[in-house]
């Protein structure tokens, strides 16, 4: 008896119920891999632009992605490709210069930054392309190059397609009425919820 109990748990092993962040990570924009939840946004934007746009999941604070590992990279090349809706090449993701005032040639010398603007880690995982990063002040931004399967330093003010990730570690305990209401805002207003404030931008 208990032999062919034993036998049963290992024929069927415990199915780990789906988080809520996994629930909403669906469609040909998004995909979830790891921890995180991975959405392409095919519009251009500049990289500050970009950054301030990656808050758009409610209850889950989110950033441009962060090529964190061999596997991140292999997730993000693998969206990028799926993606039907328009032609994406290079994205944007979090790296950004740790002193303005060093070279840019220094990999030691980029970190990840999150959506709030604050430095999140040194980055460890950084696949460069060969004659990356350039010497050069106004390349100060990071792309990752879907041809080339690398990231390559550019300038902030360039426009480019982004990734913007979600991570379950990220996920805020309590989504609070101000943020339900700020995210719940329509017509030509451009609002932003960061850090228990509501942004609200008059066009």
């Amino acid at each position: 008896m208990l032999l062919s109990l034993a036998i049963l748990l290992f024929t069927f092993p415990t199915v780990t119920a789906q988080t809520d962040l996994q629930a909403k990570c669906t469609g040909n924009d998004r995909l979830y891999n790891g921890s995180s939840c991975y959405v392409v946004v095919g519009t251009a934007k500049t990289h500050n632009e970009a950054k301030t746009s990656c808050n758009h999941y409610l209850g889950n604070s989110g950033h441009l992605v962060n090529i964190k590992s061999s596997a991140a990279q292999s997730a993000v090349r693998t969206l990028i490709t799926n993606y039907a809706t328009t032609t994406v090449t290079y994205v944007w993701t979090c790296l950004e210069l740790l002193n303005s005032s060093a070279a840019t040639s220094v990999s030691s010398n980029w970190g990840n930054y999150f959506r709030g603007g604050t430095l999140d880690a040194k980055a460890v995982y950084l696949p460069w392309y060969t004659t990356e990063p350039q010497l050069s002040a106004t390349s100060n931004r990071v792309v990752y190059n879907k041809a080339s399967n690398y990231i390559h330093s550019v300038p902030l003010s360039s426009a480019y397609s982004y990734v913007c990730e979600y991570e379950e570690a990220l996920r805020e305990p309590v989504v609070t009425d101000l943020e339900q209401k700020c995210v719940n805002l329509t017509s030509s207003f451009k609002t932003l919820f960061l850090n228990d404030i509501c942004y609200v931008a008059h066009p």
